[in-house]
C-alpha cells in the first residue's frame, strides 16, 4: 500500500505531465498560427483545379486585389452625395467606387500610421473587390512581433447582415496572412472588428447609414437600396 508521500508525488508528477502536454500543445498551436501568417499569399487568380500545386495548397492562400481606377468610378462622388442624401431607389457601388471613395477617405486620416491588436501598424488603405456573390476587403499591413517584421495582407469575404437593426458587413471568411482565422469562440468576427476598427466610416456616411433598407450583389457591383 503506497504511503501518503508516494501518493502526493505521483499526483504531483501526473499533473506536471498535463501542464507540460498542454503548454506544448498550446506553442504548436502558436507556431503553426505564426508560420501560416507570415507564409506571403500569392497575388493572383487562384489557379484552375488540374494546376493546383497540392503539395503547397494545404497553406497556400491568394490574393484578388479590386481594381483601383477606372472608367466605372467616374461617378463615385455623385453616388456617394447620393447616398448621403438619402435619395430614394437603388445605387451600384462597382469596386472602382469604392477603392476611389477609401483612398479619399483613408490616405490623409491614416497618414501610413495605425495600431491593431498592439502588434500591427497599418500603412495602407482597404482595397475592395466585388465578385457575384460576395464582398472581398483587402488590407495590407504590417506585421511587428517579437523582433521580426513582415508585410501581409489581411483579408475578409462576406456580405451584409442585419444586427441590431442596421445593415454591417459579416464575413465568412478572414485571412491573416496565409492563416484561414476559425470563426470558433467568435474569433473570425473579433479579428475582423479590430482590423475594421482602425478605418471608421466617414461621419457623413455613419449618419446616413441608418436608411439604407438593404444591400445585395448586382453586375459585380454593391446594389445599395435606399426606400
Amino acid at each position: 500500500m503506497p504511503r501518503p508521500a508516494d501518493t502526493d508525488k505521483d499526483t504531483f508528477s501526473l499533473a506536471n505531465v498535463i501542464v507540460g502536454a498542454v503548454l506544448s500543445l498550446l506553442l504548436g498551436v502558436v507556431g503553426a498560427v505564426l508560420f501560416l501568417v507570415m507564409v506571403p499569399v500569392v497575388e493572383g487568380t487562384p489557379p484552375a483545379e488540374d494546376e493546383i500545386d497540392r503539395s503547397r495548397e494545404d497553406y497556400l492562400r491568394y490574393y484578388q486585389p479590386g481594381t483601383r481606377s477606372g472608367q466605372r468610378g467616374a461617378n463615385w462622388m455623385l453616388k456617394k452625395q447620393a447616398l448621403i442624401d438619402g435619395r430614394s431607389g437603388a445605387l451600384l457601388f462597382y469596386e472602382e467606387d469604392l477603392n476611389l471613395w477609401a483612398a479619399n477617405a483613408y490616405e490623409q486620416q491614416l497618414d501610413g500610421n495605425g495600431t491593431v491588436l498592439g502588434v500591427l501598424s497599418v500603412p495602407g488603405t482597404p482595397v475592395f473587390r466585388v465578385a457575384e456573390d460576395h464582398l472581398a476587403v483587402g488590407l495590407p499591413v504590417k506585421l511587428q512581433l517579437l523582433g521580426l517584421e513582415r508585410d501581409i495582407i489581411v483579408q475578409a469575404k462576406g456580405g451584409f447582415a442585419t444586427r441590431d437593426g442596421r445593415l454591417v458587413f459579416r464575413p465568412h471568411e478572414v485571412l491573416v496572412g496565409s492563416w484561414p482565422v476559425p470563426a470558433a469562440l467568435g474569433l473570425r468576427q473579433r479579428i475582423y472588428r479590430n482590423f475594421a476598427g482602425a478605418f471608421p466610416p466617414p461621419e457623413d456616411v455613419r449618419e446616413a447609414w441608418p436608411q439604407v433598407e438593404a444591400i445585395g450583389f448586382e453586375d459585380q457591383a454593391l446594389r445599395v437600396v435606399i426606400p
